[in-house]
């Protein structure tokens, strides 16, 4: 005992105590497990002393006998005031339990498989030498930061549950683990029990739940004994099937129909590696939370297994779709064509590609060819859309209209037909297309959305404020709706319900640039100089760098006669990091500096705004007064000098 110095409790269960202490002979740290007595008579589930003490003694000598690199060592064991104690080597590690409940920890399918393998590993060789481990859970296993596990704690290996066995033991999560024939015998089981434990975790590291967990205990044990787990597809889409069949195989509630050895599992999961779909997968998971630097590392490594899996080919073209990237995303789309040629979605691809490439005679032959495959609506409008952006106005009006009297119900159909005679300003076919829509669809908001905001652009603003205050009944929320309605009001000149509707914004968390500023202007109107100060410094406070805000505030105190608070703040706008010109900024404090009679300032200033502005009436004037202000610097020392003499 002497040999072991500085004892740090660092874990405590119900049969021992875990302390991390140095070995004084070799000055290592090393973990050492002291082993704890239940009394009998205080425990009714306990066994007697010399039972605890020869089964603790059998714990040892198991654990004293595995050498394996996923099992931590033992090193050897004493004993001291009857106790006994167990030394090992110390790992700077976790328990998976611990990582696991850390939602921070993401673990993707290759280091699910990796910890899963290496824990089949230690399995395999205990097995191997005729020990079944029966306590296989997350609580058991350590895990250090490079992901490397250690099979722990083999107290277990004779003590199954029974009806001696109490709620605390079951409620720490080994029940949950256990296979249906440890539930039900003591003597009839082998290493398959351990594979079933395995399965669990398995299960659990894919979807984040247990197979088998109930309510209760009583639903628990029901639950392993007949209830089939909820499969891992619905719990997690982005796995391969393969994967999936595995898992389940292991928590078989038939021994013999169980995957029999850990080593053959370490084979599955080997052969399933050397396949594309596992790295497709997993890219896809990377792909849909916008991890796309890792998403385009496991497409290609999917493509190294295999080059013509077509999934990874198409993703990798819609990465670089989705970058804009269009150069790449055409070459990738043009070799999925050579691979299938009959795919009407890699024509629409390569139709949207030309299209944003400005390439429109492709681009149309595209949605064509897309449309020939598969005759759907969207590729149709796709093709009468480009029509018109290519110049051909007539013949995609005419393919809108035969479009539309073949779906005469189609509400997209006529709302993309609105938005071509839009652009071509032909306002009231705009507004009677939207009125066949909502006499299919009367609560479209898409279509009352840009029905209310046409009759804003045109001057309606009573129909406007109609409509939106329609949309603002769906939808109380919608903060695009409620801003232009407040936009509505002020134009129209009703200030206070302009002023509630973005007050209501702003209570909600709304804080856009437009709500901001046009409570602003709308304290303006009211002439409410104080109001509008304190609404442009809530437009700073969310947009600091606003060069515009910053001059507004100065004209605000300008028009106050606080010249000086003016000039200070046109002075910390030039201080603004930020590429937007400031030359404006110049030419308001050249005006003001010379209100306050310092030309020199206000010479700087002009000679500053004209250096970077171009030839505008406001140069012009800028240009004037510099010559202004040189002409009396030069008047000035005329008169000093004859005052002098």
């Amino acid at each position: 005992m002497e040999r072991y110095i500085d004892f740090q409790e660092i874990a405590r269960g119900t049969s021992s105590i875990i302390y991390k202490a140095i070995d004084s002979k070799n000055n290592e740290k090393v973990i050492i497990k002291e082993f704890i007595y239940r009394n009998p008579n205080e425990d009714e589930n306990s066994i007697g002393y010399l039972e605890q003490f020869k089964r603790y003694k059998r714990e040892i000598e198991i654990h004293l006998s595995l050498k394996h690199k996923n099992i931590i060592k033992a090193r050897n064991y004493f004993e001291n005031d009857n106790k006994l104690y167990l030394v090992m080597d110390y790992v700077t590690t976790k328990t998976l339990h611990d990582f696991i409940e850390n939602k921070d920890n993401y673990l993707n399918l290759f280091d699910i498989i990796s910890i899963i393998k290496q824990i089949a590993s230690s399995l395999q060789y205990i097995h191997d030498n005729g020990i079944i481990h029966r306590d296989v859970k997350p609580n058991n296993i350590l895990i250090d930061e490079n992901k490397n596990t250690y099979l722990i704690d083999f107290g277990c290996a004779k003590r199954i549950f029974s009806d001696n066995i109490t709620t605390s033991k079951i409620m720490i999560g080994t029940l949950n683990y256990m296979s249906p024939e440890q539930l039900i015998s003591h003597d009839e089981i082998d290493g398959k029990t351990d594979i079933f434990s395995l399965g669990c975790i398995f299960y659990q590291l894919i979807s984040g739940k247990l197979p088998f967990k109930g309510n209760s205990i009583k639903e628990t044990i029901n639950n392993i004994l007949h209830s089939n787990p909820i499969p891992l597809k619905n719990l997690n889409n982005n796995i391969p099937f393969k994967l999936e069949l595995i898992v389940h195989q292991l928590i078989n509630k038939d021994p013999e129909k169980r995957c029999p050895t850990a080593n053959l599992l370490i084979y599955y999961l080997d052969k399933l590696l050397e396949e594309s779909e596992i790295y497709y997968y997993q890219a896809k998971y990377y792909h849909e939370n916008n991890n796309l630097n890792e998403a385009y590392i496991f497409y290609r490594k999917s493509l190294e297994k295999d080059e013509s899996y077509i999934p990874s080919w198409k993703a990798i073209a819609e990465l670089y779709f989705e970058a804009k990237e269009f150069d790449k995303a055409l070459d990738y789309y043009l070799f999925l064509l050579k691979l299938d040629s009959s795919n009407h979605e890699i024509y629409y691809k390569l139709a949207e590609i030309y299209y944003y490439k400005n390439d429109y005679a492709k681009s149309f032959e595209n949605y064509q060819k897309a449309w020939i495959l598969n005759p759907i609506l969207d590729y149709e409008i796709s093709m009468a859309k480009c029509l018109f952006t290519s110049g051909k106005v007539n013949e995609s009006l005419e393919l809108f209209h035969s479009i539309i009297d073949r779906n005469k119900e189609s509400v997209k159909a006529k709302y993309s037909l609105a938005h071509i005679y839009y652009k071509l300003k032909q306002y009231d076919k705009v507004l009677e297309i939207y009125k066949e829509c909502l006499k299919i669809d009367s609560l479209n908001y898409d279509v009352l959305l840009s029905m209310a905001s046409l009759y804003q652009e045109i001057g309606n603003l009573d129909e406007a404020i109609n409509i939106y205050s329609r949309l603002e009944h769906i939808n109380n929320n919608d903060s695009f709706v409620l801003q232009n309605l407040a936009c509505a009001y002020y134009q129209k000149g009703q200030l206070d319900k302009a002023e509630d509707k973005i007050n209501y914004l702003l209570d909600k968390g709304f804080k856009s640039y437009k709500i901001l500023y046009l409570l602003a202007l709308i304290y303006k109107m009211k002439d409410d100089k104080d109001k509008v100060l304190e609404a442009y410094n809530k437009v700073l406070e969310n947009y600091p760098n606003d060069i515009i805000t910053y001059i507004n505030i100065a004209d605000v105190y300008r028009n106050k006669w606080d010249i000086s608070s003016s000039i200070r703040i046109l002075n910390k706008a030039l201080e603004i990091d930020t590429k937007e010109s400031k030359s404006i900024v110049h030419f308001k404090l050249a005006q003001l500096y010379k209100e306050k009679g310092l030309f020199e300032e206000a010479e700087k200033h002009y000679t500053e705004f004209l250096s970077r502005s171009t030839k505008n009436n406001l140069y012009n004037v800028a240009k004037q007064e510099l010559k202004n202000l040189i002409r009396y610097k030069k008047k000035s020392k005329v008169i000093n000098f004859r005052k002098a003499i």
